[in-house]
């Protein structure tokens, strides 16, 4: 029998996504509906602190779908947060009051720290990779920051959010085919930020990069469309395409083979960074997992519910 409905609203720094959950009486969980939308919500804000007009009313029409779609499918609890873009933006408490006013939905601000946190309990919880041996590293590349755990078997011996992301690093930096110092300076400021926030003994030669969401996928997606192997994806692998992909216009980015559309402006940033993390960590290869975020969240809710029962 079901236990309840439940939908899970993520406002990432580049895409909305909105996922609907049954949890059953045996308290197994199905994943019913998926939906994504990029609406860009931290566009320009890394460089204003500020969420544009523009991009508030992109994520506040999506969102308003959505609320319609609970009502449609009987939605019993609405989970509902941001991350990075809020976390920066210095109008973020304007843009969560119009979304309450437009739909009823109260929008959360995670930190840094629980969405860590929640993505590793996601992946960590589902999945074992038995090649890795010894410490590897959980890497989650969003728009605004990156969350890095470092794991032994299926243990968190640190984590950290970092303020890297593709949409920052794009925004930041001038990403073009003749700005060669610009990468050099990004791959610099990466390896700043990294080697503050974490100690040379943990990330000083990891088995592994298990990787998960936006950038990860995209670069799974451009391998596979090459005919290049993908469990795993080798970093040499990876390596080639961004150096490929640095030497294109947007205009050639776009027919790159495998590519998302909807990524073009945003890829290069993400690869350099990934590619930075696996330089500094000397991985050779990369995992994808499927669980992320939103999956983190499901698990804390099955923990809650199972607290509230005994």
């Amino acid at each position: 029998m079901k236990l309840m409905k439940i939908a899970v609203i993520d406002l990432g720094t580049n895409s909305v996504r909105f996922d609907i959950y049954e949890l059953n009486n045996d308290l197994s969980v199905e994943l019913v509906f998926r939906k994504k939308n990029m609406v860009r919500i931290g566009e320009e804000v890394f460089q204003t602190h500020k969420l544009s007009i523009e991009a508030m009313n992109r994520a506040s029409e999506a969102i308003k779908s959505f609320s319609k779609l609970i009502l449609e499918k009987k939605v019993e609890r609405v989970i509902a947060f941001s991350t990075c873009a809020l976390r920066e933006a210095k109008n973020a408490k304007v843009f969560k009051e119009r979304v309450k006013n437009e739909t009823g939905i109260d929008l959360k601000i995670i930190s840094g720290k629980e969405e860590s946190r929640l993505i590793s309990k996601a992946i960590l919880s589902n999945e074992f990779f038995p090649k890795l041996n010894g410490i590897y590293a959980l890497v989650d590349i969003g728009g605004g920051s990156t969350e890095i755990s470092f794991c032994y078997k299926q243990i968190v011996l640190k984590q950290e959010s970092l303020p890297l992301g593709s949409s920052r690093l794009s925004q930041l930096f001038e990403l073009t085919p003749s700005s060669s110092k610009s990468r050099k300076e990004l791959k610099e400021h990466v390896s700043k930020v990294f080697i503050k926030l974490f100690p040379q003994d943990l990330w000083a030669s990891v088995s592994g990069l298990v990787c998960s969401s936006g950038t990860a996928k995209a670069f799974i997606k451009i391998a596979n469309a090459q005919g290049l192997s993908t469990d795993p994806l080798k970093v040499s692998d990876l390596s080639e395409i961004v150096n490929d992909i640095k030497r294109l216009s947007k205009k050639e980015i776009l027919s790159y083979p495998g590519m998302d559309a909807k990524r073009v402006d945003i890829i290069l940033a993400g690869g350099l960074l990934l590619k930075q993390i696996a330089y500094l960590t000397k991985a050779k290869k990369i995992y994808y997992s499927e669980f992320n975020l939103r999956d983190g969240i499901i698990e804390q809710e099955m923990e809650n519910l199972l607290r509230s029962k005994f």
